[in-house]
């Protein structure tokens, strides 16, 4: 193409040009459909259409050569045509340019990825860092080797290229790798500072459920029924006793009926319904003015960390979403959470652990809200309870302070409902454990119902200050802890946060 040419040509789509200068330059006779596709490739490869059918893309190139070669004679366009039947040739060309599309696209997804993983690393441990600075160093748990508790986590966190809980100051001693962190003298001060002695159960409620251990359909529903005749109902009294029977009851039903049904794996709904309803939250149903909210109900106390520097023009953020809250029917008080999954892979797996680092999170928001309301001597006697329960798998989880700026997680053993009555030690394991974790809801809740009063002296001061009009905190009564870092977005959520907008934009778009 020659430059008056060139200067005067107006380009109707990317590639025209490339598509006119080899029009132009080859002769009639040697012009060829599947040269130019061959010879453009890099350029065709980042032209429009983006269409993600092979036939598609044929169609539009194929129509923009034949409108080049329109001045051409008759017998030159007819050749060319005849290059067209070859079907699998372009189809495989195509194939291949889509795919090569594809490629490239996923390649650079991964480097803006990987781009804004950096960035989010470089921000979530600069948050870290400022919390860590803003300790009082005094305030912080000193082992009696002398070392810092804090100072030690703070070391390993800030090296940590992914988010984990050390960063909001939470123990996990299940972890070995913050085992390693301290001597075996240090590690044991750990799990002994200001630890709580496990809840007893009534030896005659232990009697009792030791009476259902029958390894056949039949032995024990002879048990539940020759019981159920022997119970007398009292609410007050013997509550823990119908829940034991009423759960076994309901189990053994669907092994009597459906005695291959646990060996399937199922959505969460049904092993909610059939399965955690009748062993959680039929068990908490006595627990005074508390329920169990289930369906992704939002923390409030996850909600009030985040809005805690919010000014009136922003938007409220929502709190951390469980599968399930323990919550005070007439009030905010939260007492602990549950989260689940339909498919167990291991203790290990990555979803399990995922789901598992979020109700710590969620936990240690509660346990959070009360260290500013309550004098450090109560905030050291109270727990959070949480319940990670997968396919018919249960682990509790127990969180409480243990001193200094440290929250402590302790996680309980793998507990299993088994697939057959042959199993059925398993099960009532399973079921003294939550009936445990549920004793230590209910002593939770009677140290917060409990009023605490200070002592005439320290009253008389807080009289003093009660007309002041800025906010007043009295420093001995109230427990600092410091905020966790924001979790960075995962890829999953910004996917939906972008659909969830593209959707929006639709929607204002149908608005009269």
């Amino acid at each position: 193409m020659d430059l008056p040419s060139l200067l005067s040509f107006k380009e109707k789509f990317l590639g025209h040009s490339a598509l006119r200068s080899y029009v132009a330059d080859v002769s009639p006779e040697e012009l060829s459909y599947v040269q130019f596709l061959n010879v453009s490739r890099p350029l065709i490869v980042i032209s429009p259409p983006f269409s993600k059918t092979w036939d598609n893309l044929q169609s539009v190139w194929c129509k923009r050569f034949l409108e080049e070669i329109a001045h051409l004679e008759t017998n030159v366009k007819e050749k060319i045509k005849r290059e067209f039947k070859d079907i699998e040739y372009f189809r495989m060309f195509w194939t291949s340019i889509i795919l090569h599309r594809k490629n490239e696209i996923r390649e650079m997804e991964n480097e803006i990825t990987k781009e804004q993983s950096n960035e989010n690393t470089r921000s979530f441990i600069e948050q870290f860092e400022s919390s860590y600075k803003g300790l009082d160093d005094e305030k912080k748990w000193i082992l009696g080797s002398g070392n810092k508790v804090e100072d030690i986590i703070y070391k390993y966190g800030s090296k940590l290229k992914y988010e984990n809980l050390v960063h909001s100051f939470v123990l996990d001693t299940d972890d070995k790798k913050i085992r390693d962190l301290f001597s075996a003298n240090e590690w044991n001060e750990i799990l002994e500072k200001n630890s709580k002695k496990s809840p007893k159960i009534e030896p005659d409620l232990l009697c009792y459920i030791t009476q259902y251990r029958k390894t056949n359909v039949k032995d024990l529903r002879k048990t539940v029924s020759k019981l159920c005749e022997k119970t007398v109902y009292d609410v007050e009294e013997q509550f823990d006793y119908i829940w034991i029977r009423n759960c076994i009851s309901n189990l053994l039903t669907l092994y009597e009926i459906k005695p291959r049904v646990f060996e399937k794996s199922h959505l969460e709904r049904w092993y909610d319904t059939n399965i955690w309803s009748s062993i959680i939250d039929q068990c908490m149903w006595n627990l005074k003015d508390v329920e169990l909210i289930r369906g992704e109900s939002c923390s409030i106390a996850s909600s009030e960390r985040k809005a805690k520097n919010r000014i009136m023009q922003e938007r409220k953020p929502f709190g951390r979403r469980g599968d399930g809250v323990f919550r005070m029917e007439k009030g905010l008080c939260e007492y602990g959470a549950a989260e689940h999954g339909h498919l167990f892979k291991g203790e290990k797996d990555k979803k399990f652990m995922s789901d598992g680092f979020k109700l710590t999170r969620m936990l240690r928001d509660m346990l959070g809200r009360f260290s500013a309301e309550l004098s450090t001597e109560v905030f050291k006697q109270i727990e959070m309870v949480g319940y990670l329960h997968s396919e018919r798998m249960l682990q509790i989880f127990v969180l409480d302070y243990a001193e200094g700026y440290m929250i402590r997680l302790r996680k309980g053993a793998l507990l299993e409902v088994p697939k057959e009555p042959v199993e059925i030690d398993n099960l009532l394991k399973l079921m003294t454990a939550v009936l445990s974790s549920k004793l230590r809801i209910a002593r939770t809740i009677s140290l917060l119902k409990t009023p605490e009063q200070s002592n005439d002296l320290e009253f008389a001061g807080e009289l003093s200050t009660a007309g002041k009009i800025e906010r007043f905190c009295s420093n001995n009564r109230i427990l600092d802890l410091p905020d966790p870092p924001s979790s960075p977005p995962s890829s999953s959520s910004s996917k939906k946060h972008s659909s969830d907008t593209k959707m929006t934009k639709k929607s204002k778009k149908r608005k009269p």
